[in-house]
Order: structure tokens, then sequence, then C-alpha cells
């Protein structure tokens, strides 16, 4: 993963996707995806302080776990 990230050239789509698989294989991608949960969860229960409705609670929740659970 170092090699490809101090290559002089731009990473070709199948460098990008080696990369990807290297990240995964290495934890990276679990490990992001827990603290995404874990951040996620936090400002959750941080929202209420702010005072909102429980629709905008319910919007800004469904919002947050689209950004945060994408496939791409």
């Amino acid at each position: 993963l170092a090699a490809l990230y101090h290559r002089d050239q731009a990473l070709s789509g199948t460098d990008l996707v080696h990369a990807a698989e290297l990240i995964d294989i290495a934890g990276g991608r679990a490990w992001s995806q827990t603290q995404v949960d874990d951040l996620l969860a936090q400002a959750m229960r941080q929202l209420p302080t702010a005072c909102p409705t429980a629709q905008a609670v319910a919007e800004l929740g469904a919002l947050a776990r689209l950004a945060t659970h994408r496939d791409n």
C-alpha cells in the first residue's frame, strides 16, 4: 500500500481497486465503520440538547445513516 501511495504517477483504476482491497485486508474498512458507528451514536445522543422537533431528529438521523452507510 505504501508503494502505491509513494508512486510518482497517478493511480489507475486498477491501482485504486488494489489499494482498497489492501486497506480492507488490513482491517481499515472495519475500523473506519466502527469509528463511524460510534461517532454517529454520540451525535444522536447529543442531538436532543439542541431541542429539535421529533421530525427533525428522525430526518437528521436518516440522513446521517444514509451518509455513513453508503456502499460507494
